[in-house]
């Protein structure tokens, strides 16, 4: 929520993720020149379109077969069936209306007083922990009353080490997956002209490589790699997927949590919402809040890693 403080840059980007949700591989990372030269090339020495539509539906697929027999191996036990509700809507209303109406009315107030874009993300950031401790005591507060174990990242005792090298497993699978949607989802953008936005924070970061303003970019790290995945996972995953899983069963909580997911970002809606539902599923098979918060932050430094090699390093050119 936090990184929409900024708001967003238009620019277009075939493939791409961002530290917040989408990538960085994309046509802002481009130059001007080489756009603009590639599109003087010939029709006829450009790929056919339905080859890569081919390759983005084979990497697709790699992706979900290696996400099953990962699932297979890992994942002993079937994904755990709906429950009696744990969370009652007004935890969800009041949670999520707060945050949402707090960081509205933060950010709206230290852009009319102070004109800082940049004072807004960490003022965001502070309210979007602030909901997340919150989850985390209405979590405790109701186990308690029905006589649950009140664990929350770490329910069924599996080692911190296990955890972590599944969900870094889990992200290899997904990699090739997350390149094939970004692709399909660019070619749908261009189909109706619409422009693939740019993650503002994205933006920030990029910038910060460039300039060398490397106080900025660690502090723009800090948030992309520690604070978001941990409150996004537990408002999103922890709170809003498992209220609707425990109502209405998995797919219909993946979907719809996936989706606001994707809108509470302001940019790559298609491939954010197929990633908010991998870390949905990864949550439901693994029973382990911590397996999705694990892929989210290593997600966002491969993202950060792929700017600073681009930006920095000159490997875009």
């Amino acid at each position: 929520m936090f990184q929409a403080a900024l708001g967003t840059e238009s620019e277009e980007r075939p493939l791409g993720f961002d530290p917040l949700g989408s990538d960085p591989m994309g046509s802002d990372l481009i130059d001007s020149d080489l756009v603009d030269s590639a599109a003087s090339v010939p029709a006829a020495s450009e790929p056919d379109s339905w080859i890569l539509y081919m390759v983005a539906i084979a990497m697709i697929y790699i992706s979900l077969v290696a996400l099953r027999k990962l699932a297979s191996h890992f994942f002993a036990k079937s994904a755990p069936q709906t429950n009696v509700p744990l969370f009652k809507i007004e935890d969800l209303l009041i949670i999520f209306g707060l945050w949402i109406f707090s960081t509205t009315a933060v950010v709206s107030l230290i852009l009319t007083l102070f004109d800082d874009r940049f004072l807004a993300i960490p003022s965001s950031a502070i309210i979007s922990i602030l909901m997340m401790v919150m989850t985390i005591t209405v979590h405790r507060k109701r186990c308690v009353e029905q006589n649950r174990p009140t664990d929350f990242f770490i329910v069924d005792g599996t080692s911190a080490g296990k955890l972590v090298g599944v969900a870094l497993l889990a992200l290899l699978c997904y990699l090739p997956a997350h390149l094939g949607v970004s692709w399909f989802w660019d070619s749908l953008l261009r189909v109706f002209d619409f422009d693939n936005d740019v993650q503002q924070g994205v933006v920030v970061i990029r910038d910060a490589i460039q300039q060398q303003n490397w106080g900025l970019l660690l502090s723009m790290a800090l948030m992309a790699v520690v604070i978001a995945p941990c409150i996004e996972e537990v408002l999103f995953r922890g709170l809003l997927f498992r209220f609707l899983r425990d109502q209405n069963g998995f797919f219909p909580a993946a979907l719809i949590s996936s989706m606001l997911f994707g809108l509470m970002h302001d940019a790559s809606w298609g491939p954010l919402v197929v990633l908010g539902f991998l870390l949905a599923w990864l949550y439901q098979r693994s029973g382990n809040l911590l397996v999705s918060i694990i892929f989210h932050a290593t997600f966002n430094s491969v993202t950060i890693g792929l700017l600073f090699l681009v930006e920095y390093m000159g490997w875009g050119a």
